[in-house]
């Protein structure tokens, strides 16, 4: 019997910048239609409260789909670039029917955001190195 061990699988962080201005982007040597699959399940993820993709219109999503080759994991690094330019991101809370029967749509609201700056503790070896200095100096 032999063990076999193998690497984790190390995926590379995409990396797509969000276009300036979605009306004036450079299409050719693009894909004529978005694949409808990939944006019809963008579109479904729209309904998931706090997706990336409720910052997205479906023009848009589309839009992107085609501009990157309609590879999705540039599509949602892109949107992930513009939430962190916008510093907010866009909220949908689910529909639901009162107890007077009316459907209601809450409206979106935007969620600032925050991005953690490294600190001098944020390595975890630093940090139990330390300890254990100060460990070694109490005995």
């Amino acid at each position: 019997m032999f063990l076999t061990f193998t690497q984790p699988l190390l995926i590379a962080p995409q990396i797509a910048s969000y276009p300036e201005n979605m009306d004036d982007l450079d299409f050719s040597g693009k894909p004529e239609k978005a694949d409808q699959v990939k944006l019809e399940n963008l579109i479904k993820r729209q309904q998931i409260y706090g997706d990336i993709t409720q910052n997205a219109t479906k023009e848009d999503l589309e839009k992107l789909l085609r501009y990157f080759n309609n590879e999705v994991p540039q599509v949602i690094a892109a949107l992930e670039e513009k939430v962190r330019r916008k510093g907010s991101r866009t909220f949908i809370p689910p529909a639901f029917y009162g107890r007077d029967g009316v459907f209601t749509q809450p409206p979106s609201f935007e969620m600032p955001i925050y991005i953690e700056k490294p600190s001098e503790f944020s390595n975890f070896e630093e940090i139990h190195s330390r300890s254990l200095e100060n460990q070694e100096g109490r005995g």
